[in-house]
């Protein structure tokens, strides 16, 4: 499979999640109190505001090829977190969406790496 055979659906990948971390950002900080949750168990409600500052960031520069792969790989440390936290910390199954999520990123990280000449 090559990037340009499957374009449409490469887009519509980096569209989708560009929205879902979008809003995820967004709501952090809207200071959301279901979002903001997790950071205050951690003691690091602050770190909220971070966190939803580099999702809004990271979703904005998928958009700009030079800076797609980083953002991948920075969306996919958010991930790992999130899901590192909802396996320790959380006893719902809340770690799936961020699983989800994380297998899109590599799935676009895949497509989006070097290739060689």
């Amino acid at each position: 499979m090559t990037l340009t055979k499957h374009t449409s659906v490469i887009r519509g990948l980096t569209g989708l999640l560009a929205c879902v971390f979008l809003a995820a950002g967004g709501a952090k900080l809207a200071g959301l109190e279901q979002v903001i949750l997790p950071f205050e168990r951690l003691g690091m409600p602050s770190l909220a505001l971070l966190v939803g500052l580099c999702e809004i960031a990271l979703a904005v520069a998928l958009f700009i090829p030079r800076f797609q792969l980083a953002a991948l790989l920075g969306l996919s440390a958010t991930m790992l977190g999130a899901i590192g936290y909802h396996l320790t910390l959380d006893p719902d199954k809340a770690f799936l969406p961020g699983l989800v999520l994380l297998i899109l990123c590599a799935v676009l990280t895949w497509f989006r790496r070097p290739q060689a000449a």
